[in-house]
């Protein structure tokens, strides 16, 4: 026996939980460092008694919250979460379900059962939010809600058309049903409350909790978010990728994720029209995909016979699971075991993150090979595994798998009439809008000091450039390169620079028809106007070059003005206009009257 722990030793341990506690403590309070809340104004008399035994009374309320809340932490990360603890060379792989029920007390006993379908399945099953209800639905149509903790079979009936997918809505109340055409919504007694004729073809639907969504996608592959507590659609998304049939949402951000028939994998939000986030997961197509309650890694099976675990911070791959077969179905507990299953039988992982994890925690295999599970689900807060196959349904025991500790304002799965009553009320007040949807909630209610950053810079080079262009504007070139009596003379104008440069025409593009019309007319008449003005110039052109001296020296013996000749000797055409303007007309009757006589005159001369 080992002797018990001296003076010293206890001493040392009660230090050492202090020293914890007051670390703990630090992370639950409300003030500075000393855990004493800062003091607004001190006040210059001396306070009352009254007033200083409520003061003591507050700070130590205060101390003892801190130390409960630092004491129940401590315990709780101290406490096992309920595995299995094997002994030295003992192999979990061996162990079975019916070693683990025998071990087991009377109620846990009763938790582990199997239903025998044979005629309408392969089957689909769901539990409720807090783990009560159980929801099985058959491929044909059949279609049942009972208490599985009781035994109480609330409701059954047979749709009589075929079934893709079932999910519970916001509490056991209500579920929604992917049946063949349309998607319907029934109570847990199996009655239609409503149909949803905008959701057609849907191969898998999911619910968004905290924000009232119900997600769907499909045939056509189109992703819809339909807001059940107005009863309206909040986005429709087109993947453009083809039918989709694997969809699963992140409960840590609320971003949905799709899985493609090619092996892609896209995160969608109600309000980006552009997937968040996509990669190529497998070469195969995608069968399934799940995510831990943190959203830290996700994890994607594929046709591949591949199971991947994928960072969500940083989207790379951490591990790659291979498996013997196609696997059907993953799913993870709200501890973070992992199960696959693949043709009849389920393997549950346990630090499936670290590279040195090769084997299982558990595993399983239905007796019968024809039992092909086709869904997996954890229950909520019990160590419990659904596992749905084609001939029915089948619970297994799985220690360590739920959370022991649950939060009432999520989930109680011990509410009374009452408190049922009241929880859809509470659910709608603390609903959050689709818009807080995003990849990094942790951003909302922080300052973007992005965006000022930006505008700051932005602002900095306008003045920059302004400047730059005033100094351009005033100095032609530096006054470094030249000598201070050339400042002056090198200095360039605004005006000069203006008056010596060719001001541009500014063009308006037309936007409407009018204007349009508008522009072409005036574009036209602007062409007319500088033809006439070039056919005006050409005109005085010639003018100037027809001017003829009117020098009698000039004229020969003839009457005849002589032509000057070209240095080639010939002589040079003058070229007449078709029309003169009134001057010239006057100068030529001159010319011709002076001609005239001036033969008139040789005439008379020569018969004298």
């Amino acid at each position: 026996m080992s002797e018990p722990p001296s003076r010293d030793d206890v001493k040392a341990m009660e230090k050492q939980i202090k020293k914890e506690t007051k670390a703990k403590m630090r992370k639950y309070n409300r003030g500075n460092e000393s855990g004493e809340m800062q003091a607004r104004y001190k006040p210059e008399v001396d306070q009352p008694d009254r007033l200083k035994a409520k003061l003591r009374n507050a700070k130590r309320m205060k101390d003892e919250a801190l130390k409960s809340a630092a004491k129940s932490e401590m315990i709780h990360d101290s406490v096992p979460k309920g595995y299995i603890e094997l002994d030295e060379g003992e192999d979990a792989r061996k162990i079975t379900q019916r070693d683990i029920v025998a071990q087991a007390d009377f109620q846990t006993k009763r938790k582990a059962f199997e239903l025998y379908l044979p005629k309408l399945g392969p089957y689909m099953a769901c539990f409720a939010p807090n783990g009560n209800m159980l929801g099985l639905v058959g491929e044909k149509g059949h279609m049942s809600f009972f208490h599985w903790k009781k035994f109480k079979l609330f409701g059954e009936v047979n749709l009589k058309d075929r079934v893709h997918d079932i999910h519970f809505l916001h509490d056991d109340q209500l579920c929604a049903v992917a049946q063949k055409k349309y998607t319907y919504i029934y109570n847990n007694k199996g009655s239609e409350i409503h149909i949803l004729k905008n959701l057609q073809d849907i191969k898998r639907i999911d619910f968004l909790q905290h924000h009232m969504l119900l997600t769907a996608v499909g045939k056509h592959g189109v992703l819809h978010y339909f807001d059940v507590s107005i009863g309206r659609e909040a986005g429709i998304h087109k993947t453009k990728l083809g039918p989709c049939d694997v969809m699963k949402h992140n409960p840590w951000n609320g971003v949905v994720s799709l899985g493609h028939t090619h092996g892609t994998v896209t995160l969608w939000a109600p309000k980006s029209s552009a997937p968040l986030v996509k990669l190529l997961g497998h070469k195969a197509p995608l069968v399934d995909i799940a995510y831990p309650l943190d959203g830290r890694y996700m994890v994607t099976a594929g046709a591949d016979s591949q199971v991947k675990i994928w960072d969500t911070r940083t989207w790379k791959e951490v591990r790659k699971l291979h498996q013997k077969s196609m696997p059907s179905s993953i799913d993870i507990s709200q501890s973070g075991l992992l199960s696959v299953s693949s043709n009849n039988k389920v393997e549950i992982w346990k630090d499936w993150t670290l590279p040195d994890t090769k084997s299982p925690y558990l595993t399983h295999a239905n007796k019968n090979n024809q039992d092909i599970i086709t869904r997996l689900r954890f229950c909520p807060y019990e160590d419990v595994l659904g596992v749905a196959h084609t001939h029915g349904f089948k619970n297994l025991l799985v220690p360590g798998a739920g959370e022991a500790n649950y939060d009432y304002y999520v989930a109680n799965p011990y509410e009374s009439q009452r408190q049922r009553m009241e929880r859809p009320v509470h659910q709608l007040l603390d609903k959050l809008p689709p818009e807080m949807i995003m990849l990094n909630p942790r951003s909302i209610g922080k300052i973007d000091t992005r965006k000022t950053r930006e505008k700051r810079q932005l602002k900095q080079l306008a003045e920059r450039q302004q400047q730059y262009e005033k100094e351009k504007s005033n100095k032609g070139i530096s006054e470094g390169d030249i000598d201070s009596s050339d400042v002056e003379a090198a200095i360039i104008r605004p005006e000069e620079e203006d008056a010596t440069r060719k001001p541009k025409a500014v063009i308006k593009r037309p936007k409407h028809l009018k204007e349009k019309k508008l522009y072409l007319q005036k574009q036209e008449h602007q062409r007319w106007k500088a033809k006439q003005e070039a056919k005006r110039n050409r005109e005085a052109n010639a003018g100037d070059e027809n001017k003829v001296s009117l020098d009698l020296d000039e004229l020969n013996e003839t009457g005849v003005p002589t032509e000057p000749e070209s240095e080639v000797g010939t002589p040079r055409k003058i070229k007449r206009r078709k029309k003169a303007t009134p001057r010239k007309l006057d100068a030529l009757e001159m010319f011709r009257t002076k001609k005239e006589t001036f033969a008139r005159e040789t005439r008379l001369s020569s018969r004298r």
